[in-house]
């Protein structure tokens, strides 16, 4: 191992986060989502809702797109301090990207319960889908590249 390698692991080690902070930020931003989603995204009057037998899978997904907002939330808090190790562009990309794919489907699935017009939808396609799609590729890129260095 290299001395700058050495360096720099012993850094990223000495400035990690203590993992019940880790954990303890996932659940509370998690829970604190799940319980805030129909406060912030109301029901609409009339809107039908699912059958019974059906609603223990939504509440599920909710819970987990909720649990996966904190995941996110921790992400940004604690890894954003090792983005400083590679300041490149693509990297600060593969951040934010990897930040929005982790913090998107709590308001994305939100949205959608809530929508019930075609230019909602497309608004929704073009705010969730499209931005989605652009980060999974800068995330295939950045990892792409990251390989092809340690390959060298």
């Amino acid at each position: 191992m290299s001395a700058s390698t050495a360096t720099s692991s012993s850094h990223v080690q000495a400035g990690s986060p203590r993992r019940w902070q880790v954990i303890l930020t996932i659940l509370v931003v998690g829970i604190a989502a799940l319980l805030l989603g129909r406060v912030i995204w109301q029901d609409t009057p009339g809107a039908a809702g699912p059958p019974a037998a059906v609603l223990p899978v939504f509440v599920l997904v909710s819970a987990l797109e909720a649990l996966l907002f904190g995941v996110g939330v921790a992400f940004v808090i604690f890894a954003r301090r090792w983005l400083g190790a590679n300041r490149s562009r693509l990297a600060t990309a593969a951040f934010v990207a990897i930040a929005w794919t982790l913090v998107s489907w709590w308001p994305h699935d939100n949205f959608h319960r809530v929508s019930h017009d075609w230019y909602s939808l497309a608004a929704i396609e073009v705010g969730f889908h499209l931005t989605l799609i652009a980060s999974i590729v800068i995330i295939a890129l950045y990892f792409l590249r990251t390989l092809r260095a340690q390959a060298r």
